[in-house]
């Protein structure tokens, strides 16, 4: 049967009596015709009319039937199927109960109010219930008309975990339930709907035949708004901090709306070690800084004292040791020559310099399957031979960086590069001094070169004035190289070869011996050879280890293992940092409108969390809107009336015959 979604537009059918009106109060005009003569028209009189009647009366007709499909249209209307399928009216309401389990619910008093909200709704024994739900072993399902025991027993094992699982998936595990089932249904979600679990969830629950609830909780008196009243330690790093120091720095984010004091503790060895008073400002940030002493502890937590409305993020822990070396091989020929032995002694020196000893360290290491770099001085065709070619590869398809620099076989090293497909360029010759008058010198970097930042004060100075002795004529690189330095007539100096998987090539024109350069000899030669070749790591130390978020692997293989909660692991010679995201410490509330178009159109209801579920409405998901049959009436009839109303033309009086 018809029903209308806006029955108060039916009052709009007063507007009917306008078309009348308009009829009644017209006026006939009569038509002037021009006599000779008036001599021959005999008098008459005018009968009087008792009362005004419209006039027109198709057209007074058709207005009326325009104006009642406009009345209509308005009002919404639709075709119910409530009187259908006898086995839908006749079977239980199957409502299921879907419930945020994310880590933002255990803040904001949002789990306690969702087991108030879900025991009050089970003590309704005329309806199946059913529960949809993440726990620590995945998605779980309890079908609907499970005991409303069974229910409750399951509802004390569940809690806010750290869920590395999509919301969107408790909606597609909704669908496969109930995909073939036609029976009344309702969903009803328990959530706080945090912007950062539910802004990217799309579904179609009315495509299930089910109305759609939303149920929020830990919104307090302010439903549907930003939340307020959580402070949250949203870093902390541990770096090099002096002779036998480690310093600890934190970062504390304040989402309350007003200024707050708070007190900042670090614990090692289980023990309080300093305390830091801060106010933090309002929807700001601050940093805090620790001292401890280095080698005494391996880990450390910051914690933020007292409680707040999510108390969940208001420690993290961290090593504070310093991280493990970083590992370096030489790759090199089994007879060397004496160039290459002092080649070779110089960048172990420069791997000795980039570290500091004690904080950042590199470590020479004879397996190449457990380094960052590698180094091959004197690369030339034995590396074909010795297998070096291949070990080479694969260590740049795991990410790892490689610098090679010439030997004295020039076409041996040309032909092994290409013929490996490591280096693709055409050698043309060798240039020396002794040839010319000045040395070859470094040409001045460009704004857009990633070098300049790094030579950009003095130490620009140094590197112009370098000297170049020797080097290699290369052409036809541009295709695949780049060339991050160049000769001041415009020749490569350097070529570097970066690969998808984050390998990098570096392949030195020169070598760094005095008979080619007086690089080695300058201050600039250090950060030159750390920024091409990637070497420089950050100071601190959660840089050189893993850090993973619950839910994700480690290690490889059969071996690995599930980061589950937040916290400090061992695996195998790493240490894995495991850090909550910040996201779940996020305030916001994604928009009620948003959210239920995202997840049923516009045919939702939003359901307070103190409005009982038992006095719902029937189920309209399956009604047939009508509205587009009487916009389609109403078009039909507005253009048959402007073609019946429209004036019609001709000559405004006849001229009279001559006969007459």
């Amino acid at each position: 049967m018809i029903e209308f979604g806006q029955p108060l537009a039916l009052f709009g059918g007063l507007a009917l009596s306008l078309p009348i009106l308009a009829h009644m109060a017209y006026r006939r005009i009569t038509e002037k015709r021009l006599f000779p003569s008036l001599r021959f028209l005999s008098p008459t009189t005018i009968p009087r009319s008792g009362r005004k009647r419209p006039s027109d009366w198709p057209l007074l007709l058709l207005r009326l039937l325009l104006f009642t499909a406009i009345v209509l249209i308005l009002a919404d209307p639709y075709w119910t199927n409530s009187q259908g399928d006898a086995p839908v009216s006749a079977s239980r309401e199957q409502r299921m109960h879907l419930i945020d389990t994310s880590i933002s619910m255990s803040g904001w008093g949002a789990w306690e109010e969702v087991r108030e909200n879900l025991l009050e709704q089970w003590s309704d024994e005329s309806v199946d219930h059913g529960m949809l739900a993440f726990d620590t072993g995945g998605l779980k399902l309890w079908n609907p008309g499970i005991p409303v025991d069974e229910l409750r027993a399951a509802l004390n094992e569940l809690k806010p975990i750290y869920s590395p699982y999509e919301t969107g998936a408790l909606f597609t595990r909704l669908s496969k339930l109930w995909r073939d089932i036609q029976v009344p249904k309702k969903v009803l979600i328990y959530s706080d709907f945090q912007s950062s679990d539910w802004q990217d969830v799309q579904a179609d629950v009315g495509a299930l035949g089910a109305e759609l609830f939303l149920v929020p909780t830990g919104h307090r008196e302010q439903l549907w708004k930003t939340r307020s009243g959580n402070r949250a330690l949203v870093d902390a790093r541990a770096v090099p901090a002096g002779l036998g120091k480690v310093g600890v720095w934190a970062v504390v984010r304040n989402w309350d709306f007003n200024a707050t004091p708070v007190q900042l503790s670090i614990f090692a060895g289980g023990i309080e070690r300093e305390r830091v008073e801060m106010l933090l400002p309002a929807q700001g940030t601050e940093q805090a800084h620790f001292t401890l002493p280095a080698g005494d502890f391996a880990s450390a937590i910051v914690r933020i004292d007292g409680e707040d409305a999510c108390s969940w993020d208001n420690n993290r822990s961290l090593w504070v040791m310093p991280p493990p070396a970083r590992g370096f091989a030489f790759l090199n020929h089994e007879q060397l020559n004496i160039s290459d032995l002092a080649e070779k002694e110089f960048l172990q020196a420069v791997m000795d310099s980039v570290g500091d000893g004690v904080w950042n360290r590199w470590s020479e290491r004879s397996d190449s399957d457990e380094v960052e770099c590698l180094l091959i001085p004197g690369f030339s065709d034995w590396a074909q031979d010795d297998g070096v070619v291949e070990e080479l590869k694969n260590h740049l398809e795991r990410g790892g960086v490689a610098l090679l620099t010439p030997a004295e076989s020039y076409v041996g090293m040309n032909q092994t590069l290409r013929e490996s497909k490591l280096l693709d360029f055409t050698f043309n010759r060798v240039a020396q001094t002794e040839f010319r008058m000045d040395p070859y010198r470094i040409k001045v970097l460009a704004e857009e070169n990633p070098l300049s930042a790094v030579f950009s004060g003095d130490s620009a100075r140094d590197l112009y004035l370098t000297k170049v002795r020797k080097f290699l004529f290369l052409r036809d690189w541009e295709d695949q190289l780049d060339a991050p330095l160049f000769d001041r007539e415009g020749r490569p100096l350097a070529l570097v070869r970066n690969f998808p998987n984050g390998g990098k090539l570096v392949f030195l024109c020169f070598r760094l011996l005095p008979e080619w350069t007086d690089l080695p000899t300058r201050n600039s030669f250090l950060p030159l050879l750390v920024e091409l070749c990637g070497l420089n790591g950050d100071a601190s130390l959660e840089e050189n280890d893993d850090i993973l978020t619950p839910g994700a692997l480690i290690g490889d293989g059969d071996d690995a293992i599930l980061a589950k909660d937040p916290g400090l692991y061992r695996y195998a010679e790493k240490r894995i940092s495991v850090h909550a995201p910040l996201s779940e410490s996020l305030p916001e509330v994604i928009s009620k409108e948003e959210l239920m178009e995202a997840l049923n159109g516009s045919r939702g209801v939003s359901l307070s969390p103190d409005l009982s579920l038992s006095g719902l409405g029937p189920d309209h998901s399956r009604d047939q809107p009508l509205w587009m049959w009487f916009a389609l009436a109403a078009g039909v009839l507005l253009i048959v009336e402007n073609m019946i109303s429209a004036p019609r033309s001709g000559p405004l009086f006849s001229a009279p015959s001559r006969d007459a």
